[in-house]
């Protein structure tokens, strides 16, 4: 456990965090779409933003499913 998450842990949100598993897809999509919210992509170059938004959200959902096991 890193230094930083250490200091953030509290007993409650260790227990909270590795018993309940996170929200689903919805919520993953939603995140994405957050993490481009105000970008302002240089000419030519914004057809990436939709690229980051699909990169975000497999990320998450990749994440989610090893940790959990489960589907995103």
């Amino acid at each position: 456990m890193g230094r930083l998450f250490r200091g953030l842990a509290t007993p409650y949100t260790r227990r909270r965090f590795w018993t309940r598993p996170p929200a689903k897809t919805a919520t993953f999509a939603q995140a994405a779409h957050i993490a481009t919210e105000g970008v302002s992509p240089l000419p030519q170059t914004g057809y990436k933003v939709p690229l980051l938004v699909g990169a975000v959200l497999e990320t998450l959902e990749r994440a989610f499913k090893r940790i959990w096991g489960g589907e995103g």
